[in-house]
């Protein structure tokens, strides 16, 4: 049986009314630290968010943005809401991390977003795959599919090895479906190394993406002070949309087979 993986993420918001009843049962949290009653970002977070092109570049893509340092409330977030498996955290950071992301990534350059992968052992132990989460509301907020072509396998985390290794960790792991010629925004919660960007990069392009450009919420290289990301030089050229027909004939996947 042929599947198809692409589908529309739309963007929906409750009723003016029910918003009204969630406010006050559960009031609104800053999406980065988690404090509550800010209606938003905290000054604290707000003065660490900012789009920004990660430095170094990472090998096989486009550019690469982050909106936050990893040493700090964001990167917190991100470590406690994997830990203790709360996917509700790391929605609010995706829905903040589309938002802030809108004006770079919006506007006919991309035709698709694509999460970065998680193991099914590590996705069942969570509920959830961070990348996947934070993917899906980018893709949401841009009004993007979402496409979810990349798979790995369990294995070794990348965390606990050395960078060179993390390449063939990484390679003997990560499949790929077929796609159409198209340009992506390949999607991730940390950039620590790069190293996953470029490997998930490199397969999607292999597999038919004609450019990878990545985002993440947070950049564990990021320390002093960089430029804003300046969309002028690094993104592609606008692109025609792709319609969910020619996206489904040219995203045909075979049958998975045991490796």
């Amino acid at each position: 049986m042929v599947q198809h993986l692409a589908h529309a993420a739309p963007s929906v918001s409750p009723p003016s009314g029910v918003r009204a009843l969630l406010e006050a049962l559960y009031p609104r949290r800053c999406p980065a630290c988690g404090a509550e009653d800010v209606g938003g970002p905290c000054p604290a977070c707000e003065a660490m968010l900012c789009m920004r092109a990660v430095a170094p570049a990472v090998e096989e893509v486009g550019a690469a943005w982050a909106l936050a340092p990893y040493a700090g409330p964001v990167g917190a977030l991100v470590a406690r809401a994997k830990r203790e498996g709360d996917r509700e955290a790391l929605l609010s950071a995706g829905e903040l991390l589309g938002q802030r992301a809108h004006d770079l990534v919006a506007g006919g350059w991309f035709a698709a977003v694509v999460a970065a992968p998680s193991p099914w052992t590590r996705r069942v132990r969570r509920g959830f795959a961070p990348g996947h989460v934070l993917a899906a509301a980018v893709a949401r907020q841009c009004r993007l599919p979402l496409w979810s072509v990349l798979r790995v396998r369990p294995g070794r985390r990348q965390s606990t090895l050395s960078p060179e290794a993390r390449k063939g960790n990484l390679s003997r792991r990560l499949r790929c479906r077929p796609m159409p010629p198209v340009n992506v925004l390949l999607v991730d919660d940390v950039i620590t190394s790069g190293t996953t960007i470029a490997r998930c990069a490199a397969l999607l392009k292999a597999h038919g993406a004609a450019g990878v450009w990545a985002l993440a919420l947070c950049d564990a290289r990021r320390h002093a002070p960089a430029p804003p990301a300046d969309s002028s030089g690094n993104l592609p050229g606008r692109q025609q949309t792709v319609t969910h027909a020619a996206t489904n004939r040219s995203l045909e996947i075979p049958r998975r087979t045991h490796s």
